[in-house]
């Protein structure tokens, strides 16, 4: 025991020492922003402390740098079970929720997050975004969206833009041989230019190949703009040449199209900052926009432009207030010289960044900035979006589902998508009915006919905006029946159904010589005038009249037992023919139409004592007398 003893006193000291290394070692490479290495010494270190806080949330840290938002969720989730209480906890958390579309989810994580530091203008813009999300979520443009998984990698793929006839993106994949390089802050590669042709008889991009020339260093390229008269491409390099640089700058370079490949670029060095990239020429090559943190913006990365004059760039101009926020404002794209396309993360939106345009007349920017909205924008990061035609274009994103980390997606509008569902119920067992005969005809002519499936339901597709359409159901031995839906000027694709607001479900009743209730009639005390409630609900009755001409019924009207016997079968007849003559008025045929008056001679309830039991014996109901 002795000697156990002693051992440990020896040993404890070398393990905490061991301890303490990998964590000195872990928090060195976290600040050099080498991520991987960094989170490869935290879980070293949880090896033998698991409940070690600082580590724990520094390796959900490493995950959200390297945009890996499930996995960085998590950890922050174990860093909260864990105890650790950093200031930027449920923040980060939340803005990982936010990325996997959980709106509802993060909104309470910032809310918390607000409690704690209620003075943080951020979140409230990220608050005021995910109820946004939460009222916008239903409004998706009818775009046909597609990954384009033939030029896309399991690494990271963005800022394509076109290169005369061909596609030009930046990559971050990994040349497999001995020398792969990785970059320690991302995992991956170094981000590199490659081209891909566009293959217009199949609609696909083909031949990847990377760019030849000086336009590729051996550290991270990207985010390219061009302009073709000139022959100039603009793109962003950072970490400089040799690598050991830690900004980003805009360099040059001219194309030689014969050959295929880019002269020795030169430095655009007309502005200045820690960080200057994501360069958009316009189409007269005579402003070009770009991103900078350098002083004299609105906070964040801000969107600024230079302009020629007289062969001479200008001095950086910021794009102003309708553009840039106290947030991010990234990757802007000119399309035609009159519209503005960028990413905001300060702007109401999805998630993450999310697209916007704004309009631009005599070189001024005019109104608010437009969100771009579902499917185009998503939870996660959309950005890099370029037009080939007025609507079709390319756009980047790391929404789920892709290849890789950021992939490149195309998308083209499509005819406007809009549907109408409903379901169809025996209204008295509310049993789903199969084999109902559904009609929709359009004030445009159309006629669509479907019959319901085995639960009851239907589905019509192919809707127009801007038509009002009539929605009919039919089934022998039922009392037919119809709806209206008026269409609207909408612009998003659109389900027209009970859950969104549109009331399509039918309660079909069959046709019996039983007589049948009509909810909701009511006169005035002594007095046989229908009120505005009675009205509605009989003009319920006159669409099923309608919709079944061949049916007969009579009208009849009940009274309670105050009165006297004469006087209440007068006021029921009176009450009856009322209820016949309202029918009549909306275009229901008088010959179909009886009226009956039993006064109080058939009580529901015998003898009333409350005026529960007096108000079931006032009633009005019909009975079919031929079908």
């Amino acid at each position: 025991m002795k000697h156990i003893i002693y051992f440990i006193i020896l040993f404890t000291p070398c393990m905490l020492s061991a301890q303490s290394g990998l964590m000195q070692k872990a928090d060195t490479a976290y600040a050099r922003q080498e991520y991987l290495d960094a989170m490869n010494y935290y879980l070293k270190v949880l090896k033998n402390e698991p409940k070690q806080k600082h580590a724990i949330f520094r390796i959900a840290e490493c995950f959200r740098a390297m945009n890996k938002y499930g996995e960085a969720a998590e950890w922050y989730e174990k860093a909260m079970d864990a105890g650790y209480q950093g200031k930027d906890l449920w923040k980060n958390y939340a803005d990982m929720l936010v990325l996997q579309g959980n709106y509802q989810g993060a909104m309470t994580a910032y809310q918390q997050y607000s409690e704690l530091h209620p003075d943080d203008k951020h979140v409230r813009l990220k608050i005021d975004a995910c109820k946004y999300s939460l009222e916008n979520r239903d409004k998706v443009f009818s775009y046909k969206i597609t990954n384009e998984s033939a030029i896309n990698s399991t690494y990271s793929d963005y800022g394509a833009a076109r290169l005369d006839n061909k596609i030009i993106f930046a990559s971050t994949r990994v040349e497999e041989t001995e020398n792969s390089r990785f970059d320690q802050n991302t995992g991956q590669g170094f981000s590199d230019f490659y081209e891909a042709t566009f293959n217009s008889k199949d609609s696909i991009y083909e031949q990847v190949r990377k760019s030849k020339g000086a336009i590729n260093t051996k550290f991270n390229d990207g985010t390219f703009s061009y302009h073709s008269p000139s022959q100039t491409g603009y793109y962003m390099q950072c970490n400089g040449e040799s690598g050991k640089k830690e900004d980003c700058r805009i360099y040059f370079s001219k194309y030689n199209s014969k050959t295929n490949s880019w002269s020795a670029s030169e430095v655009f060095d007309y502005m200045n900052g820690a960080y200057v990239g994501h360069p958009s020429i316009t189409d007269d090559g005579n402003t070009l926009y770009f991103v900078s943190t350098m002083p004299g913006g609105f906070g964040g990365k801000d969107i600024w432009f230079v302009k020629k004059e007289n062969s001479t760039w200008s001095k950086p101009v910021n794009a102003g207030p309708s553009v840039n926020t106290i947030a991010d404002e990234m990757f802007p794209c000119v399309s035609g010289d009159t519209m503005l396309y960028f990413s905001s993360d300060g702007l109401k939106g999805f998630g993450g960044l999310d697209l916007f345009g704004i309009r631009m007349i005599n070189g001024k920017f005019s109104g608010t900035p437009e969100n771009l909205n579902l499917p185009i924008n998503s939870s996660a990061d959309d950005f890099s979006i370029f037009f080939t035609s007025f609507n079709s274009g390319t756009f980047c994103s790391n929404r789920p589902g892709g290849k890789g980390d950021d992939d490149i997606y195309s998308f083209r509008l499509s005819p406007l998508k809009l549907s109408a569902k409903g379901n169809i119920v025996e209204n008295l067992k509310l049993k789903p009915m199969s084999g109902v005969k559904v009609t929709m005809k359009g004030s445009d002519g159309t006629e669509h006919v479907s019959t319901t499936d085995s639960k009851g339901g239907y589905e019509f597709n192919d809707l127009k905006p801007n038509v009002t359409y009539t929605v009919s159901v039919q089934k022998k031995g039922y009392f037919g029946d119809a709806k209206t839906l008026a269409t609207g000027n909408v612009k998003y694709a659109k389900e027209y159904s009970k859950k969104t607001g549109y009331d399509l479900d039918f309660g079909m009743l069959k046709l019996t010589k039983e007589e049948v209730e009509i909810p909701n009639i009511y006169y005035e005390f002594n007095k046989a005038e229908l009120n505005e409630y009675s009205r509605k609900s009989l003009d319920q009755l006159s669409v099923m009249l309608k919709e079944t001409p061949d049916v007969k019924v009579v009208l009849n009207a009940h009274t309670d037992e105050k009165g006297s016997d004469d006087y209440n079968l007068k006021l029921s007849e009176r009450r009856a023919m009322a209820v016949v003559n309202y029918l009549i008025s909306t275009g229901i045929s008088s010959e179909r139409l009886d009226a009956k008056g039993y006064g109080e001679s058939l009580p529901l309830v015998k003898n009333a004592q409350t005026e529960e039991e007096h108000s079931k014996n006032r009633r009005t109901t019909f009975k079919v007398t031929q079908k």
